[in-house]
């Protein structure tokens, strides 16, 4: 072949893959639009909740200004009959009018201190009834707002990349390779501009970690076709499962369990290496639960090897809790019971989170240990990336706002400060009052502070008195 019919050769050659990378630029080009079009719905859709909320605010509006009008003609009435009763008691009593206006005035504030206290109760008491519902519109509207970023850092994983040449041979013709990957691991794989990296999006943490292990894989070959791809993403899976069945041998081993575990228990367990919660490794916070667990049953004389099985399977659900509909605690509880678990360590990781039981539980007492060990693990300092200087800023804060009220006497943070205990001064609090300074002071601390979960403002009033016999 003479060099001219090479050239044109070459040139066919080129108009074919110009042909074909211009296909793939339109396809990815009509998925942004798709994208952008559901987004223009969404925030279509956003904005028609706003308006609405808008037109509930102004109708709201209207209602208090009726209610203020109500309560200015009100308080007119109520200046009309102070006059006459003060005129009144002026005359039976034989008092000036200054005395008898005094006196009327201490009595009223009582009388309104007291009803004030009374009213503030029953509006709090039915507040509370009404409050889930109206607790579950705000969350749903806060998770629409906040999850995007939440989401994207704790359900994916980056792929570095040596050059962007290689994405294209990720996609592979028509997209061939790319679709082999994600049906063969489950894992949505995002191509974008993004210069020198890819990303792995899926919320199994198991099957995340194939992907990753089986792209990274992939990567550092350069070459990418179906069977290839097959053949790794099947290597990363034996990678993982030897992987977790090493983490959990070894949890086993720091927890100084004496009778084995069934394999399916032990597979299941060992997939918690992978799982994070509140950036606190799962199967590292299940171990120690374990050890404090054996603990807490030396010092009382129960069985310290169920203690410390019940500890170290108290979380087993999380490894399944995307799979399955219900509470972690109660997914657990279930595969456990199905693995021929004890009663005892099946009743203990059922209502380990609860308050109300979710089964009937004979063995409370295990429970009680295995719920106190669980909120040790989580409490302390530095289990949760919760840096010294700040836990012991949070109890100083916590102490000084408490302090700042003139009627509490004493102030205490407890519980790794998810309680703040207060004692009020009997002088200058009455029983009703008390409950008035809790609901000030946890909007005090809701207001001023901002710390993760939730704290307990208890108000404690009590009146002692002294007499000595001679």
């Amino acid at each position: 072949m003479d060099a001219k019919g090479r050239a044109d050769e070459c040139f066919l050659e080129g108009q074919k893959r110009l042909a074909e990378l211009s296909k793939v630029k339109d396809e990815l080009y009509d998925q942004k639009e798709q994208a952008l079009a559901h987004r223009e719905a969404l925030i279509g859709l956003q904005l028609q909740g706003i308006v609405e909320r808008e037109a509930n605010i102004k109708e709201h509006a209207s209602r208090l200004g009726k209610q203020e009008q109500q309560i200015t003609a009100t308080q007119q009435e109520v200046n009309q009959m102070q006059s006459r009763w003060s005129e009144r008691i002026a005359q039976i009593a034989g008092l000036t009018a200054q005395e008898a206006r005094d006196a009327l005035m201490s009595q009223i504030e009582k009388e309104a201190a007291a009803d004030a206290c009374k009213l503030s109760r029953r509006i709090l008491d039915s507040a509370q009834s009404s409050a889930q519902e109206e607790a579950q519109r705000i969350i749903a509207i806060a998770i629409q707002r906040c999850a995007i970023t939440h989401s994207f850092e704790s359900d994916s994983a980056v792929i570095q990349l040596p050059s962007d040449d290689i994405k294209g041979r990720i996609i592979g013709r028509e997209g061939r390779n790319i679709k082999t990957f994600e049906n063969l691991t489950g894992i949505t794989v995002m191509v974008d501009d993004s210069p020198g990296v890819i990303t792995l999006s899926g919320f199994d943490p198991v099957r995340r970690e194939i992907a990753k292990r089986a792209m990274t894989a992939l990567v550092a070959n350069g070459q990418f076709n179906p069977s290839l791809i097959e053949e790794v993403v099947s290597q990363a899976e034996s990678q993982v499962q030897e992987s977790a069945r090493a983490a959990a041998e070894s949890a086993i081993k720091k927890a100084g369990l004496l009778t084995l575990l069934p394999e399916a228990v032990l597979d299941m367990l060992g997939k918690l290496s992978f799982r994070y919660s509140y950036s606190q490794n799962v199967l590292a916070h299940s171990v120690e639960v374990s050890l404090l667990a054996g603990l807490l049953a030396a010092e009382l004389g129960m069985n310290i090897a169920q203690a410390r099985r019940a500890g170290l399977l108290h979380d087993i659900g999380k490894a399944m809790s995307h799979e399955n509909e219900g509470s972690h605690a109660q997914i657990g509880a279930d595969f456990l019971q199905n693995n021929s678990e004890s009663p005892a360590v099946v009743s203990a990781v059922a209502n380990h989170h609860s308050h109300q039981m979710l089964i009937h539980d004979p063995y409370s007492p295990l429970t009680c240990l295995i719920s106190a060990a669980d909120a040790i693990s989580a409490a302390r300092p530095g289990a949760r990336l919760e840096a010294m200087q700040s836990y012991i800023k949070r109890f100083e804060q916590l102490e000084h706002l408490g302090n700042s009220i003139p009627a509490i006497q004493k102030c205490f943070a407890l519980q790794a400060a998810r309680e703040l205990r207060v004692f009020v001064k009997p002088s200058l609090a009455s029983d009703e009052q008390c409950k008035l300074i809790a609901k000030f002071i946890a909007a005090k601390v809701q207001n001023e502070l901002q710390f993760p979960g939730k704290i307990r403002v208890s108000v404690i009033r009590e009146l002692r008195c002294d007499e000595f016999a001679e």
